[in-house]
């Protein structure tokens, strides 16, 4: 059997959880032995990693799906009151380096969450032939790279998971400091879509972003700038907020015959918390992942 499907998911913070739903159809499905690879940033990375340790889907009890609606919810992952705390901490660690930020984004949770309590499963991760490539913003480099995400794989979800900047810190992975795989500048996704012109490339969205909303996020954009310049200078607050308007490179998927793009349509930020909600996304997210298996030939 030929493998000959590439899924990538992008990032999203809790609207990871739709990403979640599309893999849970797609482990259902068991589509394992048709992937010829896998490419994640930020909460994608994260769905991917359970998908392929086949901890996804109902008959797992949903390990990984079910962090963002059980684990994740309240204040314990994203945590708004700690912003004037956080912002003072950054004043402080202009003046003195070695002080401990209290973030608003606690990355090390979630990271105890899939070493402890929804543990992830490395070993059936790393032994699955299909290639897990994480995306990650090298510091030093200026640009987005794939790791690989069977080698240090929690330490690497947390490279590519910083959400800057509301976790203050880079990411250390063998020796290079990163960050945030989606968010300071936008994967060649179109360059992947042209070396692979034989296979089906499934690309998933778990934010819906409109042009039109911009404008009325503007505000909190400019916010982002100056925490970003705070935390890591200005080549990377500006980068980051170019990336912010950016949306053409998702259109032009859509020009590309051997693409199905998987879109979450619902419109909720990406730092929502309540359970009630994350479980309708994630449903969403289930619903549109068999309308793909349908467009793909798989059902």
């Amino acid at each position: 059997m030929a493998r000959d499907i590439i899924i990538m998911i992008e990032g999203g913070a809790m609207l990871g959880v739709f990403g979640a739903g599309v893999v849970t159809a797609f482990q259902e499905a068991d589509i394992y032995p048709r992937i010829h690879s896998v490419y994640g940033a930020s909460a994608g990375a994260h769905d991917l990693a359970y998908f392929l340790a086949a901890q996804a889907d109902s008959r797992q009890a949903r390990v990984g799906s079910s962090i963002y609606y059980e684990d994740l919810i309240g204040r314990r992952f994203i945590n708004p009151s700690r912003f004037f705390v956080y912002i003072w901490d950054l004043i402080v660690r202009r003046f003195r380096p070695r002080h401990a930020v209290r973030h608003i984004l606690d990355l090390d949770y979630i990271i105890h969450v899939e070493q402890t309590v929804k543990k992830l499963d490395v070993r059936a991760l790393v032994g699955q032939l299909i290639p897990f490539y994480i995306a990650a913003y090298d510091v030093a480099r200026g640009q987005v790279v794939f790791l690989d995400g069977k080698q240090d794989t929690f330490q690497t979800l947390k490279a590519s998971s910083t959400a800057s900047p509301f976790y203050a810190n880079t990411v250390e992975v063998r020796g290079r400091q990163y960050l945030d795989g989606g968010l300071i500048q936008d994967w060649d996704v179109e360059k992947i879509v042209r070396e692979h012109p034989e296979k089906k490339i499934v690309y998933v969205i778990n934010n819906k972003k409109n042009p039109w909303f911009t404008g009325f996020v503007l505000p909190y954009y400019l916010l982002e700038a100056v925490l970003n310049l705070m935390c890591f200078g200005w080549k990377i607050s500006w980068s980051r907020l170019k990336n912010s308007f950016a949306y053409e490179t998702k259109k032009k998927l859509f020009k590309f015959p051997n693409v199905t793009v998987v879109s979450n349509v619902l419109e909720f930020t990406n730092s929502i918390t309540d359970k009630a909600v994350l479980l309708s996304i994630y449903e969403h997210g289930l619903v549109k992942g068999r309308e793909a298996l349908v467009r793909l030939g798989l059902a």
